[in-house]
């Protein structure tokens, strides 16, 4: 399974890279694309981290504490891109103002699970290093997925923005929000 996640991932970031090469317009250059697209895969490893420290807030009963913040990171990215776009209008900037977002996100997901959840805690000692093998190859599997399934929403949004132009990327959002709201409700319902 690890590998099959491995292969998705690098099969949707090669393909997301040439697709922004072949269908960019003048005004998005090959390495700019490159660029946004390599800040946006780190934005989506650096969300990544924020999950133990939710699951620590379940763990001690705090799931509305996870729930909270994750409802508060796309408030987040809004206002760290309304930022960006003031001071350049790129998709290099964007990119850039998703990966400062998510380190946000971590940063206060890692604070507030400290300081309300003192009995729960996470200790070097306590990790059996015979494990960490297998749990990696899960772990990549797990992560994988989900990491193609972001690149390929950013990519497309970005895809439209440069060939459509801006009020295309705020219908085509809107749409395609609309049409996953029930996969977002299942999504909502699993984190409580």
């Amino acid at each position: 399974v690890s590998l099959l996640g491995i292969t998705t991932v690098g099969l949707g970031v090669l393909l997301l890279s040439k697709g922004l090469l072949v269908f960019g317009s003048v005004r998005l250059e090959p390495q700019a694309a490159v660029m946004a697209v390599c800040i946006l895969g780190v934005a989506v490893f650096i969300g990544f981290l924020a999950e133990p420290f939710t699951a620590k807030q379940r763990a001690a009963g705090r799931a509305d504490l996870g729930i909270a913040l994750t409802g508060a990171l796309p408030w987040i990215e809004l206002s760290c891109s309304a930022v960006a776009l003031s001071m350049s209008a790129s998709f290099v900037s964007l990119a850039a103002a998703t990966l400062v977002a998510r380190v946000l996100f971590v940063a206060l997901t890692v604070l507030l699970s400290m300081s309300s959840v003192a009995g729960v805690y996470f200790e070097w000692g306590a990790v059996e290093l015979s494990q960490i093998g297998a749990l990696l190859r899960k772990g990549v599997a797990f992560q994988a997925f989900p990491l193609g399934n972001a690149l390929s929403n950013q990519a497309l949004l970005m895809i439209v923005g440069t060939e459509l132009g801006p009020v295309a990327v705020a219908v085509f959002g809107t749409a395609r929000t609309l049409a996953r709201l029930g996969k977002q409700i299942m999504e909502l319902k699993y984190q409580a």
